[in-house]
């Protein structure tokens, strides 16, 4: 039987999320958006994410795919930290770094994160076609993971660097996203001649 072809994951690009941000009716949502694409972290770990989580070199996120739920250390550039910081400037450590507008000692919701995502990428009109449907949308919180991880493959950073950043458990997990930021990487190798 023929193998089937894998799906390539869906994913913004840099200029998608300013966009996206730009579009943004409030800072807490427009930092969601930010934490999504500069951390890779999967929704749920990002409305966890607390003003005393921000550390020196990056931020500590809850790993909530592993099974030990282990904490990673996310490591961010210093400019986007210094961002961070003034953001969580005068927050109490336990709040939440997204949290609600009136109640911002609460987090927001999975749902209500998915919601402030898909319509302000609706507002800016960046559309992305699912891979498993023939329907364009706005792009969904858990493509904002890709796009960072993509992002990061094509800067230059080294593969096993972007799987301790996602917190993937193997290597090839991350391994799908060279396919993305590498192309020829496939041709190259199918040329050696041994």
């Amino acid at each position: 039987m023929p193998r089937q072809a894998k799906r390539l994951p869906v994913y913004p690009t840099l200029a998608d999320v300013h966009r996206v941000m730009d579009a943004c009716q409030h800072a807490r949502d427009r930092m969601l958006v930010w934490l999504l694409w500069v951390t890779g972290a999967r929704v749920s770990e990002v409305i966890a994410l607390r003003a005393g989580d921000v550390l020196p070199d990056g931020i500590r996120a809850p790993n909530l795919k592993q099974r030990q739920q282990a904490d990673k250390l996310i490591m961010l550039p210093p400019a986007l930290l210094a961002e961070l910081r003034e953001y969580a400037n005068g927050m109490p450590p336990t709040q939440p770094l997204v949290g609600r507008l009136h109640q911002p000692q609460k987090p927001i919701s999975r749902k209500l994160a998915w919601r402030i995502v898909t319509e302000a990428g609706r507002r800016a009109g960046v559309l992305k076609l699912r891979s498993n449907r023939d329907e364009l949308r706005p792009p969904w919180p858990h493509a904002y993971r890709h796009g960072n991880a993509v992002h990061m493959l094509t800067s230059g950073v080294p593969v096993n660097a972007v799987r301790q950043q996602l917190g993937h458990s193997t290597l090839a997990s991350t391994a799908v996203y060279l396919d993305i930021a590498d192309p020829e990487r496939r041709h190259a190798i199918a040329g050696v001649q041994y």
